[in-house]
C-alpha cells in the first residue's frame, strides 16, 4: 500500500508483521545484540520503511534491537503514524523551515549543516520529527509548535554559547559529571546534590544545560541517543537544595528542547524531604517520563547490586551502590576530558560558520 501527500514525499508502507519478522530474524543472529539495547529501535525501522521502496534491509539496522523491544514498540509502525510523519516532512518544507534555519539550530537539531536536509529522505530529518512527533503523541499541530518552541529558544538562550571552562570552577566537589554509559549505551550523568553549592538560578541553569549538550556529544547516535541521570542525594540537606522555579524551568527545558532523550533517572538515597519535593514537581512531569524515574531506596549493598545489576555494567557501577568499580572522582582527569570534547564541540560550530565567543 502506498500513500503520498506530495509529488516530493512519497512513504511505502509494507506489511509490518513480514518487516517485524524480518528484523527479528535478524536480531536472533546477531551475537551482539544482547549486550546493548536501544530506546529508540524503531527509529531506524520507521527510517528505513518510510523512505525506500525497496525491502527492509539489515545494513540499516543497529545491531541493538531486541525482540522484546519490537514488539513494544510496535504501535509506532501503524500507518496513521506514518502518514504523521510524512505530513510533518511537507510543512516543514512547504513552510520554507529547512531552508530557513540558522547553521546553529540546523547543528542543533539535525547534527548537520548539509543542503541535504531539503530532501525528504535524509535519515537525520526523520529521526528528529519522530522524537518530536512522540514527545506529543503524534499529534502534528502540538509537534510543530514543539519544534517552532526549541527554534526560538535557541535563537534568544544561545546554548552553544556554554563552553567547559566557565563551569570548571564550580565542578570542583564532583556535584555533576559524565562517565560512561548505562546498558542501553546512554551515556550517564552523575549528579550529586548534597555537594551543591548555591548559584544563582541562572548559572543553575545553564550548568544543566551544557551537561545536556556535552551529553549528546557523547552519544554513538547522536539523531536518537538517549541520556541517563544517576542522582545521588547522600548528604543533602535543603541549603543544598535549587528554587523550584530552577527546577520547573529545568524540567520545562527537558520535556520541550530535548524531548525524547531521557533514558533513565536513577534516583539513589532519596531523603525524607524528597517526598514532598517529588509530590510538587510530579504534576509537571508526563506519566511516560515519569515511569523512567527509578528509586533506589535500600541503603543495603546487596539490594543495591540486585537493582542495578539489570541497568549498568558492574565493573562501571561504584563499590559503594554494589558495583566493583574503585572509581574516585578526580576533578583535573573528569574535566580535563570535558574540556578535550568540548574543544572538539567548539571547533565543529567554527567550521560551519558560526560566530563563538564567551558568554
Amino acid at each position: 500500500m502506498e500513500q503520498e501527500t506530495s509529488t516530493a514525499i512519497t512513504i511505502k508502507l509494507e506489511d509490518k508483521d513480514s518487516i517485524i519478522d524480518e528484523i527479528s530474524s535478524y536480531t536472533n543472529n546477531n551475537t551482539t545484540s544482547s549486550t546493548r539495547s536501544s530506546s529508540s529501535a524503531l527509529d531506524d525501522y520507521t527510517h528505513r520503511s518510510s523512505h525506500d521502496e525497496t525491502a527492509i534491509s539489515t545494513t540499516f539496522l543497529p545491531d541493538y534491537i531486541t525482540d522484546e523491544e519490537l514488539f513494544q514498540k510496535k504501535d509506532l509502525t501503524t500507518d496513521k503514524q506514518l502518514d504523521t510523519l510524512n505530513q510533518f516532512k511537507s510543512l516543514m518544507l512547504n513552510e520554507g523551515y529547512l531552508s530557513s534555519l540558522t547553521p546553529y539550530q540546523k547543528y542543533f537539531l539535525f547534527r548537520t549543516n548539509q543542503k541535504s536536509l531539503m530532501n525528504s529522505k535524509n535519515k537525520t530529518l526523520t529521526y528528529t520529527l519522530i522524537r518530536y512527533l512522540r514527545a506529543r503523541d503524534y499529534h502534528l499541530d502540538n509537534a510543530n509548535k514543539l519544534l517552532k518552541g526549541t527554534l526560538q529558544w535557541l535563537d534568544d538562550f544561545k546554548p552553544y554559547l556554554l563552553v567547559s571552562n566557565k563551569f570548571k570552577p564550580d565542578t570542583t566537589t564532583g556535584k555533576i559529571f559524565i562517565r560512561g554509559t548505562d546498558k542501553s549505551g546512554s551515556p550517564l550523568i552523575y549528579m550529586y546534590p548534597g555537594l551543591q553549592q548555591k548559584l544563582d538560578n541562572t548559572h543553575q541553569l545553564e550548568i544543566t544545560i551544557y551537561i545536556l549538550q556535552s551529553a549528546i556529544n557523547r552519544m554513538s547516535n547522536k539523531y536518537t541517543g538517549r541520556l541517563s541521570w544517576f542522582v545521588d542525594f547522600d548528604g543533602f540537606a535543603m541549603k543544598n537544595s535549587p528554587s523550584i522555579s530552577v527546577c520547573k524551568t529545568i524540567i520545562d527545558c527537558l520535556q520541550n528542547h530535548f524531548c525524547e532523550r531521557l533514558g533513565y533517572c536513577f534516583i539513589v538515597n532519596p531523603p525524607k524531604v524528597f517526598h514532598w519535593f517529588w509530590s510538587f514537581l510530579s504534576p509537571f512531569i508526563p506519566s511516560v517520563t515519569k515511569e523512567k524515574v527509578k528509586f533506589c531506596w535500600s541503603s543495603d549493598l546487596s539490594e543495591k547490586r540486585k537493582f542495578f545489576e539489570p541497568l549498568i555494567d558492574l565493573d562501571q557501577l561504584e563499590k559503594r551502590y554494589g558495583g566493583n568499580s574503585d572509581f574516585k572522582f578526580d576533578h583535573s582527569a573528569v574535566w580535563g576530558e570535558e574540556e578535550a570534547l568540548d574543544n572538539k564541540r567548539i571547533k565543529e560550530l567554527k567550521e560551519i560558520g558560526i560566530d563563538f565567543v564567551d558568554r
